[in-house]
């Protein structure tokens, strides 16, 4: 904690391929993001069988091609968020649940919100995104979603 007392605020990086993303908080609120190049080769349903749920797994295994794909990096993106926003790690990513239908993400963890909104974003053409806050108003802020350069520029 800095000498004034005060809590600083919270932020988390990712990053993939040559983009970057981060994402700050209010001192108090846990944040958590994440971005991935979906154009780089993957078995999804292997990588779902060892860190998802049976759901996500039989939910994944119902889809094709392109629309499996898309599926597998928003549930991926969404309990990576999840588990950097909870400090608890890509261990716990296969106890983070995530109901796209809904876009809640959630998991037992003590001392941590069991289910928390997820904002999914194309942070650029093939790189999908998102970002879990926890926060006491969390639910009605909005994000704001920007290239850097162009915050740098203002």
């Amino acid at each position: 904690m800095p000498r004034d007392g005060r809590r600083p605020p919270d932020f988390n990086l990712s990053h993939a391929g040559s983009w970057a993303l981060i994402a700050v908080a209010p001192p108090g609120w846990r944040v958590g993001v994440d971005v991935e190049w979906t154009g780089r080769e993957v078995d999804c349903l292997a990588m779902a069988r060892s860190m998802f749920s049976p759901a996500e797994v039989a939910g994944l295994a119902g889809l094709a091609g392109a629309e499996r794909r898309a599926e597998f990096f928003r549930l991926w993106t969404a309990k990576e968020a999840y588990v950097k926003a909870d400090g608890a790690g890509v261990a716990g990513l296969r106890g983070v649940r995530v109901e796209v239908a809904t876009a809640r993400s959630s998991a037992p963890s003590a001392g941590f919100p069991a289910a928390l909104p997820v904002s999914w974003f194309e942070a650029a053409p093939g790189y999908c995104g998102a970002l879990v806050v926890a926060g006491s108003a969390a639910a009605g802020e909005q994000s704001v979603v920007a290239p850097v350069d162009r915050i740098l520029e203002s």
